[in-house]
C-alpha cells in the first residue's frame, strides 16, 4: 500500500515538473518571437530585406504575424496578384490596418486599367470615395452604363471637392450627354453652402455654353456675395429663386 502511494506521488511530481518545463519553454518561445518581431521591424525600417525574408517564416504562429504580412503586401502593392490580396483580406477580416486594403487595391487595379478584374475583386461598392469613383468607372468601361451614371450622380452631388480619380468618371458621364446641366447648378449650390469657393469657380467655368449667363453670375457671386439676386434669372422654361437662409445658390421653381 505504501509502495503504491509512493508511486502515485512520484507520478504527480513528475507531471508537475513536466508542466512547469512546458510553460517555461512556451514563455521562452514567446519572448524569442517578440524579439524576432522587433528585429524584423527594425530591419524593415533599415531596408535590410534579406534579414526580413530570413526571419519572417519563423513567426507564422506569432499573433502579430498578420501585421508583418500586411506590410509585405502593401509595400509592393503594385505587383501583387489579386489572389494574394483577396486571400489576406479573407483570412484577416478584423485586422485594423487591413480594413482599407480592399479600397487601396481597387485603386491599384484601376491604375492597371484592369476593369473586369476590379469588378471581380470588388463586386460591391467599396468604402472610400476614390475607390467608388474607380468602381463606377469600371462599370462604364465594361458596358454597365446605367449603374455607372447613377453612381456618378451620387458622387457628383456634394459640396466637397472630390479626388482626382473621379475626373475620369465625371468626364465620361459628361461626354455621354447623360449629365443634366442642372446638376452643375445643384452642385454649385451645395458648394456655396459648404463655403467651397474654389469648387464654385471651377464648376462655373465648366458649365455648358447655354448657361454662360448663369456661369458669369456665379463667378461674380463667388467674388461678391452681395450680388445674390443676379444669380436667379429666368432661364428658358425654368425659373430659379434664391434659397432660404442665404446658404445655397438657387432652387428650381415649380
Amino acid at each position: 500500500m505504501e509502495k503504491a502511494k509512493r508511486v502515485v506521488w512520484r507520478l504527480l511530481a513528475a507531471s508537475v515538473c513536466v508542466m512547469a518545463v512546458s510553460q517555461a519553454v512556451h514563455a521562452d518561445s514567446l519572448d524569442e518571437q517578440r524579439n524576432r518581431y522587433a528585429q524584423i521591424k527594425q530591419a524593415w525600417d533599415n531596408k535590410q530585406m534579406d534579414t526580413v525574408q530570413a526571419l519572417m517564416p519563423t513567426l507564422k504562429d506569432y499573433p502579430l504575424y498578420p501585421y508583418l504580412e500586411y506590410r509585405q503586401i502593401t509595400d509592393d502593392l503594385m505587383n501583387q496578384p489579386t489572389v494574394t490580396v483577396n486571400n489576406f483580406i479573407q483570412a484577416n477580416p478584423t485586422l485594423p490596418p487591413a480594413r482599407n486594403l480592399q479600397s487601396r487595391f481597387v485603386n491599384e487595379l484601376a491604375r492597371r486599367e484592369d476593369w473586369r478584374g476590379l469588378l471581380a475583386f470588388s463586386p460591391e461598392k467599396p468604402n472610400t470615395t476614390e475607390a467608388q469613383c474607380n468602381y463606377y468607372y469600371a462599370k462604364w468601361a465594361t458596358g454597365q452604363q446605367e449603374e455607372a451614371w447613377a453612381g456618378a450622380k451620387e458622387l457628383w452631388l456634394t459640396g466637397k471637392s472630390q479626388p482626382n480619380a473621379c475626373d475620369s468618371l465625371f468626364g465620361a458621364w459628361r461626354a455621354s450627354g447623360k449629365q443634366d446641366p442642372l446638376a452643375y447648378l445643384e452642385r454649385i449650390r451645395l458648394a456655396m453652402k459648404a463655403g467651397n469657393t474654389r469648387l464654385v469657380m471651377a464648376l462655373a467655368g465648366q458649365m455648358p455654353s447655354d448657361y454662360q449667363t448663369i456661369s458669369t453670375a456665379v463667378m461674380s457671386l463667388a467674388n461678391d456675395p452681395q450680388q445674390r439676386s443676379d444669380l436667379c434669372p429666368q432661364h428658358g422654361s425654368d425659373r430659379f429663386y434664391p434659397t432660404d437662409g442665404g446658404g445655397g445658390l438657387c432652387q428650381r421653381g415649380a
